[in-house]
């Protein structure tokens, strides 16, 4: 038997040294652990993206793949339950944006594939996005569905308006919000 040292609360303990040589980690109970497991069990939200902390080591919080209820709901209606993806039927479009495989739905672009983005908006807001309503991501990364992260506009010409404002993009032959003289 040798000395060995608990990653969790310091105490010294003795053990095998085949077990000190197979494990990464040693605890000199099984309480200390469980209380380790449940202070660094890390995730990422399989919908949204955000790094959470899987609070109580239970195993449906191992289990959970998502950081909320709203994206739990969002991850149920794309067949993400229990964080099992689909063997197909998420993919990453060429404009950057994850998209889901689920030809039935009124927004799904011809080879079948709906932005998550737009599932997030659709079980945010509790009603199905009309074709002319643009979800727009705050932060710019198209990447980062999370619910507070995304905003919806009415049409595309109040989502450009709003980039402008932003200062985003810059129109021809204006200065100072007026047209200048012989643009066109």
């Amino acid at each position: 038997m040798i000395d060995c040292k608990c990653d969790y609360c310091g105490t010294i303990f003795q053990t095998y040294p085949s077990k000190v040589r197979k494990a990464k980690n040693h605890f000199c109970s099984h309480s200390c652990h469980d209380k380790f497991r449940q202070a660094t069990a890390k995730r990422q939200c399989v919908i949204c993206g955000k790094e959470w902390t899987a609070v109580g080591a239970s195993k449906p919080a191992y289990r959970r793949k998502t950081c909320s209820e709203e994206c739990q709901k969002v991850a149920q209606a794309v067949g993400l339950e229990c964080g099992r993806a689909p063997k197909h039927g998420t993919r990453k479009s060429s404009q950057g944006y994850i998209e889901v495989l689920m030809p039935d739905h009124l927004l799904a672009n011809a080879n079948g594939y709906v932005k998550r983005s737009i599932l997030v908006m659709e079980t945010k807001i509790g009603r199905p996005l009309q074709p002319e309503e643009i979800v727009h991501h705050k932060d710019g990364d198209k990447e980062n569905d999370h619910p507070d992260n995304l905003e919806l506009f009415a049409s595309n010409s109040e989502h450009v308006k709003h980039h402008y404002r932003q200062g985003d993009y810059k129109l021809r032959g204006v200065k100072n919000g007026l047209k200048q003289r012989g643009e066109k």
